[in-house]
């Protein structure tokens, strides 16, 4: 079955439910999983023990939230099942799960994830490691209710715009990634002006070294691709989830340019945030020794310690701002995708009551959000903020 869609993208859907006292399960009355008002604010957040495992039983009195630094009362705390699947890998050689006796239905996708490839700015041994895990992951690891399809930051080979619950056609997406010998430099179209906030151009384009710029635009580029991607997931019902592959990107390093980066991804956090989508990432560079980079590594970013830890900024903030986490310094890549399906178990929604304040006459102002646990021993990961704008 192939749904057409505007763009490329993998969705694993996930059902939501109303607040009530005790668990949901998916297939209930779809909820937003983000929703902004001013009597109620509605968030997602996943709770682990030491082992990182889900803990499944806490209520309103366990959570702590604070908006700005400051308590926010807590009235509702539900946890929703999504799977009692754990994804761990099957032996070699077994599939997963058999194929259906009917093609799936929107209505029966169970899980969403996007995964998008930052393949513009990928050396050759990343594209590798990255396809191989990808294969693998998409056969063994995805289920017949699984609706998936993947898109590159460079758009090529003209990948059809669909979604999918084949895996032969994934896998098919997937072989089609390679090593991208012609990137050009990224430059702004009249859709992209959410990135820009109508910047100054002549000023950006002129950076003391043209390769920060190449860099910078190139960062741009993808999360210009990432959202497309919540665009075309947001109407799905639940948590969605998008994986971004990629070697990721230094906010101080490229952003010396009037912050326009770190303005573009706290947009593009708000507008996942209200898409109900949480951003997971994943370097695919591995364990790597600074002194000993790879004869295709291309940019000076990659030659140092510093340098390296710096390029992880951008991936450790997009997905932790999200309730996501980063898998960096992994050399198994399929194992890290496998600790994201697992994270797709099952969330709590939890709602609060906003300070009188929240959407005042500074509505564009930027409300920061943290999540405390008070059980001892446990980890929480929610959405950090938002922009002071009621959801329509």
């Amino acid at each position: 079955m192939v749904l057409r869609v505007p763009i490329l993208a993998v969705a694993l859907s996930c059902g939501s439910a109303a607040f009530a006292g005790q668990a949901h399960t998916p297939g209930e009355e779809a909820r937003p999983i983000f929703r902004l008002s001013v009597s109620l604010i509605q968030l997602d957040a996943v709770v682990t023990d030491r082992k990182g495992q889900h803990v499944t039983d806490l209520g309103p009195d366990d959570f702590e939230v604070l908006q700005d630094g400051k308590p926010q009362r807590v009235t509702a705390a539900v946890y929703v099942k999504i799977d009692d699947f754990a994804p761990t890998s099957p032996m070699r050689g077994q599939s997963r799960a058999s194929t259906p006796s009917r093609s799936p239905r929107v209505e029966d996708a169970r899980r969403t994830i996007a995964v998008v490839v930052d393949d513009l700015r990928m050396s050759f041994t990343s594209i590798y490691y990255t396809r191989r895990a990808l294969r693998r992951f998409v056969a063994e690891d995805l289920r017949p209710d699984d609706l998936a399809g993947v898109t590159m930051t460079s758009g090529a080979h003209g990948f059809p715009e669909s979604l999918t619950f084949r895996r032969a056609e994934l896998g098919a997406i997937v072989g089609r990634i390679s090593f991208n010998l012609s990137s050009q430099p990224w430059s702004a179209g009249d859709g992209d002006d959410w990135i820009t906030g109508g910047a100054d151009w002549e000023r950006v384009a002129s950076p003391p070294r043209v390769d920060r710029f190449i860099e910078w635009a190139r960062a741009t580029d993808a999360l210009s691709r990432i959202a497309d991607v919540i665009n075309t997931v947001q109407v799905l019902p639940g948590r969605k989830a998008i994986v971004l592959m990629s070697e990721g990107f230094s906010i101080a390093g490229l952003d010396a340019e009037g912050g326009l980066l770190r303005d573009a991804l706290r947009r593009l956090v708000d507008r996942a945030n209200r898409a109900g989508v949480v951003i997971y990432a994943v370097d695919p560079r591995g364990l790597v020794n600074p002194s000993y980079p790879s004869a295709d590594q291309r940019a000076p970013v990659r030659f140092s310690s510093f340098a390296l830890s710096a390029s992880q900024d951008g991936l450790h903030f997009i997905a932790g701002e999200t309730g996501g986490f980063a898998v960096v310094n992994a050399n198994d890549l399929h194992r890290g995708l496998v600790r994201i399906m697992n994270d797709q178990r099952g969330y709590y929604l939890i709602g609060y009551e906003p300070d009188a304040d929240t959407f005042g006459v500074s509505s564009r102002d930027y409300r920061n959000l943290r999540v405390k646990v008070k059980r001892k021993g446990l980890k929480v990961r929610a959405r950090r903020g938002f922009y002071a704008v009621p959801t329509q």
